[in-house]
């Protein structure tokens, strides 16, 4: 079954990437500890289990890792984004990893802190459910996509998300608004780079997508609806 029945008119609300576009939680910088982390720099969920950051500037990345390296991404926010909300849940540890995928500054405050301000506010609670319930469709996503679709349809699917959720039209195509690297697509959709490369290199020989001052253009995107086929 082909992707276009399904998705048509509709936006995608399970790309990876979490926007900013409906929830102001700026208030965390009021109250937080702010904290200014360098590219590459790992924050890991293992010493931060009852704290929630507000990303202020900067872009994260929500991985988990296996015990031999490999890395695979559950999800990348941006500026005006929470993450690590997973503590509200349980005060237990977990195994995710938060990386800065460019400088980054955050705000930490405490579970408990976090807690009592939603309660005076239900307008933050319905923000802090709509947030985690985006997380749940990502990660329902995820496992969809990975039982049901090869690499090439993955890979297909996520471009056509952040065409639906970051693209601009231009005269070439539309332009994804957001640069990001073969390794970045690989480990989001579980395969190595290697195969991300040789899929983009057919994809640019059809004219399906090209390359614009570091920026992905999606030339036809019939053509690349068209290889989000489900097994």
């Amino acid at each position: 079954m082909g992707m276009t029945d399904r998705f048509d008119d509709q936006k995608f609300v399970n790309a990876p990437y979490l926007f900013a576009d409906y929830c102001d939680w700026s208030f965390f910088k009021e109250y937080g500890t702010k904290i200014r982390y360098r590219k590459g720099s790992m924050i890991n969920s293992l010493d931060y289990s009852d704290s929630i950051f507000y990303l202020d500037t900067g872009r994260i990345r929500t991985s988990v890792f296996s015990d031999e390296g490999e890395e695979k991404i559950i999800l990348i926010a941006t500026r005006g984004n929470l993450f690590n909300l997973i503590a509200l849940a349980s005060n237990i540890p977990d195994s995710l990893c938060h990386i800065a995928v460019a400088d980054s500054v955050v705000y930490k405050i405490s579970k408990d802190m976090f807690i009592d301000l939603i309660r005076q506010d239900s307008q933050k609670a319905i923000n802090a459910i709509a947030d985690l319930s985006r997380v749940v469709k990502i990660l329902s996503s995820h496992v969809e996509d990975m039982a049901f679709m090869k690499a090439s349809s993955r890979i297909a699917k996520y471009l056509y998300m952040l065409c639906q959720e970051q693209g601009t039209p231009t005269k070439n195509g539309i332009r994804i608004n957001i640069k990001f690297t073969h390794y970045e697509m690989a480990i989001y959709v579980g395969t190595c780079r290697v195969t991300v490369s040789n899929i983009f290199k057919d994809m640019e020989k059809n004219k399906i997508i090209s390359k614009e001052n570091g920026y992905c253009i999606v030339n036809d995107v019939e053509k690349l609806k068209e290889r989000i086929i489900y097994l």
